[in-house]
């Protein structure tokens, strides 16, 4: 999903992507902001939605992770840490735990 500033949404609009999560598909949120960090749990309870977080990609990026990802695991835990350099399908993207490739 691609939301506003800390890659948010409506209330309603994150309902629906719970319920959509919920059913086994997985939600990536991510932000259309050129800078700053999609963060876990702060605004928007990721943990409870099981939804992911794009960190520092763009949402085009997170798309192209999101889809590698889903070549490699099943696991909403394991996409997360794919986004969070915890894996090594991205340890060429990584240096000192944070994503070096911006554009």
């Amino acid at each position: 999903m691609a939301g506003v500033g800390n890659g948010n949404a409506s209330e309603a609009v994150l309902k629906t992507l719970a319920n959509v999560s919920a059913g086994g598909l997985w939600v990536v949120r991510a932000s259309r902001v050129d800078i700053g960090f999609v963060t876990r749990n702060i605004e928007v309870e990721d943990d409870a939605m099981k939804f992911a977080v794009s960190v520092d990609l763009s949402p085009q990026k997170a798309r192209i992770l999101t889809q590698l990802a889903a070549t490699q695991s099943g696991s909403i835990d394991d996409l997360q840490r794919a986004f969070t350099c915890d894996t090594p399908l991205v340890t060429h993207l990584c240096s000192d735990d944070k994503m070096v490739a911006q554009s």
